[in-house]
């Protein structure tokens, strides 16, 4: 897979993210695919990751709600490094980034973290 490829897929996720659409976010990853962050330990599989993925929408990073800024972006291959910031109408997001590894065009594993920073 070319840098570019995969520059194309993490572009990709990273809007389905902000428009919080997670069917779109599900068809980047392979069915066994492992995301991993200290927030949530290890999801594994589509299903899990897809019932992250509604709750972090519902209750942290509403879409309607949440402004979504890519500051930085590393690809090497079928490897890529996000960072990233995030400001909803009561917080903002200090240091957040996700780790990608891909296989075969589709998210194999995924880490990442952030800091949450109240505002007000």
């Amino acid at each position: 897979m070319s840098e570019e490829e995969t520059r194309t897929v993490i572009r990709r996720h990273m809007e389905a993210w902000q428009r919080g659409d997670v069917s779109a976010l599900l068809a980047d990853y392979a069915d066994d695919a492992v995301m991993m962050s200290t927030a949530v330990g290890a999801v594994v599989g589509k299903a899990a990751i897809a019932a992250m993925y509604e709750q972090v929408f519902e209750t942290l990073f509403r879409p309607e709600d949440t402004k979504l800024e890519v500051t930085s972006e590393i690809v090497s291959g079928e490897y890529a490094l996000v960072h990233w910031t995030a400001t909803t109408s009561s917080m903002r997001t200090k240091g957040g980034f996700d780790s990608y590894a891909l296989r075969g065009g589709k998210i194999a594993a995924q880490s990442g973290g952030m800091e949450t920073i109240p505002l007000g």
